[in-house]
């Protein structure tokens, strides 16, 4: 998954403003983050499928959560520096290593360095986290259903996506877009585009680990393929 997002940082989007910002958290999870300026969520549900792809073919499954907001919204994280502030005491006290002062209404520029530390997730990780948490069981790409307006209307018109309650997900065995296309390309996995392929190997998943897969996992899977 790590080598995978490498090439499609490196070959796919190498320039800002279309840069990733990959960070590790937790035992096995990747936080991808961007800041593409995007009337739409094609390009970021392609970028999902690919890795999900790549992950099948090589006899695993992820779970993706994909969701927008600002990367350092830093509003309710520095309790101290409200209080404060709040409390109208002497500025120095405010600016000390514990309390950073916020700007531009509580967001912090990622900049432009090889790599930017951020002492806060930021909405749009929390929010494709808890649809991770929240959102049905199964090997899913999973939208929160307020973004809905920006699933690409061929997405919704061919079938593409599954409504789950406050989610939505997407249905990636199948979907092919120019996006993904174009990633394979660059990226040399022409295999990833062969969609009989990709669904037999999700077959053959399942099967061969049916013993260690719960119910409802299977059955929103299953849904995948239809």
């Amino acid at each position: 998954m790590i080598s995978t997002i490498y090439k499609i940082s490196k070959e796919v989007y190498p320039n800002s403003p279309e840069r990733l910002f990959v960070h590790h958290i937790g035992g096995d999870s990747l936080v991808i983050v961007s800041d593409f300026a995007e009337k739409d969520l094609s390009r970021p549900i392609s970028i999902a499928v690919v890795i999900q792809r790549v992950l099948l073919v090589n006899g695993y499954i992820g779970k993706v959560g994909i969701s927008i907001g600002d990367f350092a919204d830093i509003t309710g994280c520095w309790n101290r520096f409200y209080k404060l502030v709040e409390n109208d005491l002497p500025k120095k006290e405010c600016e000390g290593e514990l309390s950073p002062i916020p700007y531009e209404k509580d967001k912090i520029d990622i900049g432009d360095g090889l790599m930017t530390l951020i002492p806060v997730l930021g909405t749009g990780l929390i929010n494709s986290y808890n649809a991770l948490n929240k959102g049905p069981s199964g090997p899913n790409i999973i939208i929160p259903n307020f973004l809905r307006d920006k699933i690409p209307l061929a997405y919704i018109k061919n079938n593409w996506i599954i409504k789950h309650g406050n989610y939505i997900v997407i249905k990636w065995i199948g979907l092919q877009t120019e996006f993904i296309n174009n990633m394979c390309d660059l990226i040399d996995f022409n295999n990833l585009k062969i969609v009989s392929d990709i669904r037999s190997k999700f077959i053959n998943y399942i099967i061969n680990n049916l013993e260690y897969l719960s119910e409802k996992w299977l059955k929103n899977a299953k849904k995948l393929l239809l």
